[in-house]
């Protein structure tokens, strides 16, 4: 395989930007090509690059996340292969394609997991109502006016009868469009309601994923660590599609979360997932140059 036939795309932060190929061979070898600052054995300045041996999880991998792992079970390499110039790395890849033919037998491992969908509480919501729309609001909303003459809060900024009704009304519909951005992303997603929720206000359910699939892996992970923000756009998508059909009261005040919940069996499996990030996987082993 010739070097100019790689395809490689940019990722990264500006300023640390990596440049990055997958090719993939009928033998259900591939190999990940990499230069950049968060590869220290390439070097732009030299046009050097790091080679990663992979083997295929799917019968016809692309690339994508969840497509491969990477393997230091082969002739061609015990770990990270760097300092490569582009002869190298035509000849590594001539040597991966050459690899005996291996069965991808490989395919989705779906596992079960719950979700929590909570919501601001009332003394979250009441506060930040008392700084939107009271008389020593902290910051400038533009429907400061149509609120009070809708009646939905006082001129203090605190929340009438009428005003929790729309709040209400609009956390419904909050907790609609998560369960639709859950479906989205995950299978089988089933709402059990509140009955076995630690907060009697969180709609609680369950989904199946695939601890295969590097992208679901990802996204289960961040909902056990972190949380799915509605707000928040660095944890996950979902407020980008929520806040449909809520209206711009409770858009300004309203917020909440998803969290997920997994066995520790189903954790490790998903931990394993995640280490076939080239870059984590990197880290975890240490790896050093065996091109010198």
């Amino acid at each position: 395989m010739k070097f100019s036939s790689l395809r490689f795309y940019e990722r990264g932060a500006p300023g640390r930007r990596d440049i990055e190929a997958f090719a993939f061979f009928d033998n259900g070898y591939g190999a990940f090509v990499a230069q950049g600052p968060n590869f220290p054995y390439s070097d732009p300045r030299d046009d050097t690059y790091e080679i990663y041996v992979l083997e295929a999880l799917v019968p016809h991998p692309t690339g994508r996340k969840g497509d491969s792992e990477l393997t230091f079970d082969t002739p061609v390499a015990d770990e990270v292969l760097g300092n490569l110039t582009r002869d190298d790395v035509e000849r590594v890849l001539g040597e991966i394609a050459a690899l005996p033919p291996r069965s991808v037998t490989f395919g989705p491992l779906e596992r079960e997991a719950t979700f929590s969908i909570s919501m601001y509480d009332s003394d979250l919501i009441e506060s930040n109502a008392r700084e939107d729309y009271g008389r020593r609001r902290r910051s400038t909303v533009f429907n400061r006016e149509e609120v009070l003459e809708a009646g939905l809060a006082t001129i203090d900024g605190d929340i009438t009868e009428a005003g929790w009704d729309e709040l209400r009304d609009d956390e419904a519909t909050l907790e609609k469009n998560s369960l639709a951005w859950l479906r989205r992303k995950f299978k089988n997603v089933r709402d059990e309601g509140r009955g076995r929720a630690r907060d009697a206000r969180d709609l609680v359910g369950t989904f199946s994923f695939d601890a295969h699939d590097l992208e679901e892996a990802e996204l289960v992970q961040l909902g056990i660590d972190e949380r799915i923000d509605m707000i928040d756009g660095s944890y996950g998508d979902l407020n980008s599609t929520v806040w449909t059909g809520v209206g711009e009261f409770g858009a300004n005040i309203l917020g909440g979360q998803i969290n997920f919940e997994v066995e520790p069996d189903v954790r490790a499996e998903i931990e394993e997932t995640l280490d076939r990030s080239p870059s984590r996987a990197g880290q975890r082993r240490g790896w050093r140059s065996v091109w010198r």
